[in-house]
């Protein structure tokens, strides 16, 4: 696979010469009357009829073309040539302007992935800071009985960011609620996932009380996931493979509006990336968290890099999350994040990961399973393999381990052989050599990523 795709002009297409179809679909100049055959002239004489296929078929098509000036052939073929050439300038005009863009957003976002590693390692050191994820949210997410929680009182800091008294009781099982404060029973059954569906179609809001209920029933399945998840099409089923929706609703939408609902017959595997940069990351994970917990095992959720505090503090669904309801409902969804597997493997054949590849070309689904997605840091206070040296067996190998997740979730490919360090500050930039190697060690047949900023070939 290569990187781009070739921005030569066909200039030996553009050249060919007119074909008689071509002539016989246009419109052709007035000829001299002396110059015409018989046949040909009578048809002129009826200038409300066209001749027939046949008709012109009949009357010899070479002659036809013969009768058209080289003036006229070399001005139908420059027009042609100069139509292609624009085309092919515009598009590689689109994609020169797409790998700007995008080495100008690898730039920021490996100096912005360093500043808020930096700023989090301050923010977890700090007694009390707002960093990490706290008892309190853990809690939280494990108690299934809001009611209880809001009677235990307390007055704490954490006790502030939810006031379960402001949000309307439930007075039955069943779906209900105002298109502003939809409302939602604990259990998340298909019925409820559609309804949450439906909800967002007609631009809804979920309650607080429901928000955190989906995210409980997700976080509770997800405990039992392993890190690879294998799953496989049904015969007469299909697969729909979803990356980086990033926060945009309306897409998502479209995509369960084309590809129908999740059933045993129809499975998804989304890719990562489900917030940030997108104004409606919040509505996008709740969809995607009701879809999961009324569908486990028709809907798979790989981790992406900015299912991550530190990325999502800077780019965006930190704070969205806390204006539309508050901190801790944030710290739950952070919380919740790091239980996501990091990779699916479809019929023992195709190995899904968000990022890419790994800086060890010799590793197993065995290692894959052996980390430990909970202790997560996109970029270490000092970098691997430095950070283990003088260390312990046992230490290294759980660094290694980590290592191999920041590789899953940042990796790119590259046309090139070999590996080198990756331009967005984790992970590394991976050749078609190294990806061999590993489907060859794994007795795989495809690597399907989504998070790489170019097309390859």
């Amino acid at each position: 696979m290569g990187c781009g795709s070739s921005n030569a002009l066909d200039d030996d297409t553009a050249s060919r010469p007119v074909s008689s179809t071509h002539v016989n679909k246009m419109k052709a100049h007035p000829i001299e009357s002396g110059n015409q055959p018989a046949a040909l002239l009578r048809q002129n004489s009826k200038p409300q009829q066209n001749p027939s296929a046949a008709e012109v078929k009949e009357q010899g098509t070479p002659q036809m073309v013969r009768q058209m000036s080289e003036r006229e052939l070399a001005a139908i073929q420059k027009i042609q040539k100069g139509l292609r050439r624009s085309k092919a300038l515009k598009r590689a005009h689109a994609e020169n302007q797409w790998k700007i863009f995008a080495d100008l957003d690898t730039r920021d976002e490996s100096d912005t992935l360093h500043l808020a590693s930096f700023m989090q390692t301050l923010l977890d050191k700090v007694p009390g800071g707002a960093g990490g994820i706290d008892a309190e949210t853990t809690r939280r997410l494990s108690t299934k009985d809001e009611d209880q929680l809001s009677k235990e009182g307390g007055g704490g800091e954490q006790q502030q960011h939810i006031d379960m008294n402001q949000i309307e009781v439930m007075v039955d099982a069943h779906v209900h609620g105002e298109k502003d404060n939809f409302e939602c029973p604990h259990d998340i059954t298909p019925q409820v996932a559609s309804a949450v569906l439906d909800l967002f179609r007609a631009n809804g809001r979920l309650s607080l009380k429901s928000v955190q209920r989906i995210m409980k029933q997700t976080y509770r399945i997800l405990q039992t996931v392993p890190n690879v998840v294998h799953l496989d099409v049904p015969e007469g089923g299909k697969m729909t493979i979803v990356g980086d929706i990033h926060g945009q609703l309306n897409d998502l939408l479209f995509i369960l509006e084309e590809s129908g609902f999740p059933s045993a017959k129809n499975l998804y595997v989304f890719n990562g990336d489900f917030v940030d940069r997108g104004e409606k990351g919040v509505e996008v994970i709740c969809l995607l968290f009701a879809l999961f917990a009324a569908f486990p095992a028709y809907v798979v959720l790989n981790r992406g890099n900015h299912e991550d505090e530190a990325v999502c503090r800077t780019y965006g669904f930190y704070n969205e999350c806390t204006e539309k309801y508050d901190e801790m409902t944030t710290k739950m969804f952070l919380e919740v994040f790091r239980y996501l597997p990091p990779f699916t493997v479809v019929s023992d054949t195709i190995f899904i990961v968000h990022g890419g590849l790994f800086h060890d070309e010799n590793v197993k689904l065995s290692d894959l399973q052996d980390i430990n997605r909970r202790d997560y840091v996109a970029v270490p206070p000092v970098p691997y393999p430095e950070c283990v040296i003088g260390l312990d067996e046992a230490t290294k190998r759980k660094e290694y381990l980590k290592q191999l997740l920041r590789d899953a979730l940042w990796s790119d490919p590259r046309p090139d052989l070999g590996q080198m360090p990756n331009p967005r500050g984790a992970g590394i930039s991976f050749g078609p050599d190294v990806c061999a190697k590993f489907l060859a060690n794994n007795n795989l047949s495809m690597v399907l990523y989504t998070h790489v900023k170019y097309t390859c070939k």
